[in-house]
């Protein structure tokens, strides 16, 4: 099974992380990566995951909508940010990926 067959499969079963950190795995884990570091990078994948799965879903909590746009807007922001050094580092260009 290719990596896109294996993220379609998991999107189908509704296992979009799982299916985000194959596609991830297959794009930008270097192929001769060990076990450790595999697993490694999977938890720190599913942990950030995690983490703004728990802000969004704390933010649709509250009921101080000001605050939580502000928020939203600067976890919003900071992802933006990460993913031009990304590209940067990684030399993608814009529009690409």
């Amino acid at each position: 099974m290719t990596p896109q067959d294996e993220v379609a499969a998991l999107q189908n079963a509704g296992r979009l992380i799982e299916a985000a950190w194959v596609h991830y795995r297959a794009c930008d884990v270097h192929p001769m990566a060990s076990e450790e570091q595999l697993f490694e990078l999977r938890q720190c994948f599913f942990a950030g995951a995690h983490l703004i799965f728990e802000c969004i879903v704390e933010s649709a909590q509250r009921r101080d909508d000001q605050n939580e746009a502000v928020r939203m807007t600067l976890l919003g922001r900071e992802l933006h940010e990460y993913e031009k050094e990304y590209r940067l580092l990684h030399a993608i260009p814009a529009g690409v990926g």
